[in-house]
C-alpha cells in the first residue's frame, strides 16, 4: 500500500480541491484568466458588482454608476470655485451633495432607508457606500443602492434647475415626497425575465403556535473587521428551558458569521439530543445554500460539519416570506 493511500482521520472524509481565487471554490478556464491577468485589470471591486448585478432598474443603475465613479459635472471637477447651490457654504462635490450637504442629511433621515450619513466618516462617495454596503445581504444591500439611487437623481435633478437659472428652492418635504414615490416606482425585480413592480415584502413571523416541533433554535452571526461573532437561543416548548450560547473567532464575512452561528447551534443540539427542531435564521444566503445543499463560500470552513450534523438530526423549515 501507498503511504498517500492511507487514511490517517477516518471520520474526514476525502480532501476537498478548492480554488481560493473564486468565491465558490470552484475551478474555470474564466477565474484562471482572471487570476492570470490580475496585475492587468487591478483589484476587482464588488461595488461595481453590487450595481450591475443587482434588480435594479437600469435607469438607477446608470446614475449610481456615474456619480460613484466621478463622472457627474460637479463643480470640483472645473477650476472655478463652486459652492453648492443647496447651502452656499461647501464647495460641491458628489459626497457633498449626496450625504454631507445639509439638504442630504435630511433627506436620507427621513428616507425609505433612514440613517444619519452625516455620521459616517468617509472621503468618497464610493467608500461611502462601500463603508454601508459591505457585510449586508443581497436584499438590504438592494434598498439601500435604490434609495441612494433614487437620492442621487432628485438632488442631482434639482441642482441641475438651479444651474440653469430656474432656481426651484425646493423645500425638503417636497423632496422627501419626490424621493418616496420613486422608490416606490422603481421597486422592482425581474420575473421570467420581464421587469415588473414589485410587490411590497414583507417578513411574516414565524408561525410558533401551528408549528408542530417543540424545540426551537434562533440563530445569528456578526462580522466586522477580521472578527466573526455567532449565538443562539434555544427553547424547549415542553419544559419552556431556555439555552444560549455565543462564540467569537477570526472570520471573512458576514456568512461566514451566520454559517458559523448554524454550526455551533446543530452542535450543541447534537449533543444534547435535539433530533427533530426548527432553526430559525435570518441569512437567505445560507437558507438558499441549505436548500440548494451547496456551500454559499468556501471560506466557510465549517460547512462540511455542519451538512454532516444537519444529514442527521433536524428538519428545516424556514422563515416564510408574505406580498401583500
Amino acid at each position: 500500500m501507498r503511504i498517500s493511500q492511507i487514511q490517517i482521520a477516518q471520520e474526514l472524509g476525502n480532501d476537498l480541491l478548492i480554488w481560493k481565487e473564486a468565491n465558490r471554490g470552484v475551478f474555470s478556464v474564466k477565474e484562471a484568466y482572471l487570476m492570470g491577468q490580475k496585475s492587468r485589470f487591478g483589484s476587482i471591486e464588488p461595488l461595481w458588482k453590487w450595481i450591475w448585478k443587482e434588480n435594479l432598474h437600469p435607469r438607477m443603475r446608470m446614475i449610481l454608476w456615474r456619480a460613484i465613479a466621478g463622472a457627474l459635472p460637479t463643480g470640483d471637477k472645473f477650476g472655478a470655485m463652486q459652492l453648492c447651490c443647496f447651502c452656499s457654504k461647501e464647495m460641491e462635490s458628489p459626497l457633498h451633495i449626496f450625504v454631507q450637504c445639509p439638504s442630504a442629511v435630511a433627506i436620507w433621515f427621513g428616507s425609505p432607508v433612514p440613517i444619519r450619513s452625516s455620521m459616517v466618516s468617509t472621503d468618497s462617495l464610493k467608500s461611502f457606500v462601500i463603508e454601508l454596503c459591505s457585510g449586508l445581504e443581497p436584499e438590504p444591500r438592494y434598498r439601500f443602492l435604490l434609495c441612494l439611487a433614487v437620492i442621487i437623481d432628485t438632488l442631482w435633478f434639482f441642482r441641475n434647475e438651479c444651474r440653469h437659472g430656474k432656481d426651484p428652492n425646493p423645500n425638503i418635504h417636497d423632496l422627501l415626497r419626490i424621493v418616496w414615490k420613486k422608490y416606490g416606482e422603481f421597486s422592482q425585480y425581474e420575473d421570467n425575465g420581464e421587469v415588473v413592480l414589485q410587490k411590497e415584502r414583507i417578513c411574516s413571523e414565524v408561525d410558533y403556535i401551528g408549528s408542530q416541533k417543540r424545540k426551537l433554535i434562533m440563530v445569528d452571526g456578526s462580522f466586522s473587521k477580521g472578527k466573526i461573532g455567532a449565538g443562539f437561543l434555544a427553547w424547549n416548548r415542553d419544559t419552556n428551558d431556555w439555552f444560549y450560547e455565543a462564540k467569537s473567532a477570526v472570520g471573512e464575512n458576514a456568512v461566514v458569521a451566520e454559517v458559523f452561528a448554524w454550526f455551533i447551534a446543530l452542535q450543541w443540539a447534537t449533543n444534547n439530543n435535539w433530533d427533530d427542531l426548527v432553526i430559525i435564521p435570518d441569512s437567505s444566503v445560507v437558507v438558499d445554500a441549505f436548500m440548494k445543499e451547496k456551500h454559499p463560500n468556501w471560506h466557510c470552513i465549517s460547512w462540511r460539519h455542519v451538512n454532516v450534523i444537519t444529514g442527521r438530526c433536524f428538519r428545516w423549515r424556514g422563515r416564510r416570506r408574505a406580498s401583500r
